[in-house]
């Protein structure tokens, strides 16, 4: 089975980023991730590559060292869309500093492309972000629900794509439909798959606990088996949705499906 984490931002009332990562470890989770980002206190918290002092980070390391693998989310600020996508690999290096810093394994940057294809330019900015990355010991997941093909044609090394399979299953349009099941986009990314975000979707909302809508994961699974994938299941879950009983009970859910 996959490393299974958990994303912080809040659990219940907790705030600090190293009280979370304690939370996600007790909780026997083998990955974490976490935002880039001050966030909003007290709503919910990251942590600000600007703010963030050495000893600070010697200490978030120490508590990051109990995972297997870890996740930085870059700011959504900081997608990597048509205009000025240069100048957003600028501002995503103090971020992937920070995740190299903190022995992560995997930067997730949004990516916004036009509606008719990737610019040449945008190809350009991802492949300086993925040599960027590899020089800190990262890879990138550019986060999209469409589009795979011409960031297969891009063959930008570092640079893969970080699927959210809960927003394949929102309405408008429905990501989903031109290949019918989870596993058919697993086989169809094969290895430019490089991490997931992992929640369930109901009648009235997304990112809540998985086994509470309608996503399949039984079918997720057998993609991920099928292709070989090698990254972790990061369980993406609003706070405001999801217990953290049932953020605990998730991690559960997760490894008995496909058995």
């Amino acid at each position: 089975m996959w490393p299974v984490g958990f994303m912080t931002w809040r659990i219940g009332d907790l705030l600090d980023p190293g009280e979370q990562f304690a939370w996600v470890a007790d909780h026997g989770f083998e990955a974490v991730g976490f935002h880039a980002s001050p966030g909003d206190p007290p709503h919910w918290r990251g942590v600000d590559p600007g703010g963030c002092p050495a000893p600070e980070r010697a200490r978030l390391r120490r508590l990051l060292d109990a995972f297997e693998r870890k996740e930085v989310h870059a700011p959504f600020r900081l997608t990597l869309g048509p205009d000025a996508p240069e100048q957003t690999v600028d501002e995503l290096l103090p971020v992937l500093d920070l995740a190299g810093d903190l022995g992560c394994d995997v930067v997730t940057v949004h990516l916004r492309l036009p509606p008719d294809g990737a610019l040449a330019a945008q190809r350009d900015a991802a492949a300086r972000l993925g040599t960027e990355a590899l020089r800190r010991g990262l890879v990138i997941g550019l986060e999209t629900e469409w589009g795979f093909d011409a960031i297969r044609t891009w063959g930008a090394d570092g640079v893969g794509v970080t699927l959210d399979i809960g927003h394949l299953h929102l309405d408008a349009p429905r990501y989903l439909d031109p290949f019918g099941s989870l596993e058919a986009v697993v086989r169809h990314l094969g290895d430019l798959l490089v991490h997931l975000h992992v929640h369930d979707v109901d009648d009235l909302s997304d990112h809540v606990e998985p086994g509470t809508g309608r996503v399949d994961f039984d079918s997720l699974l057998r993609g991920l088996q099928a292709t070989g994938y090698q990254g972790m299941l990061m369980l993406e879950l609003n706070p405001d949705r999801v217990t953290p009983e049932a953020i605990a009970r998730s991690r559960v859910t997760l490894l008995a499906c496909g058995r």
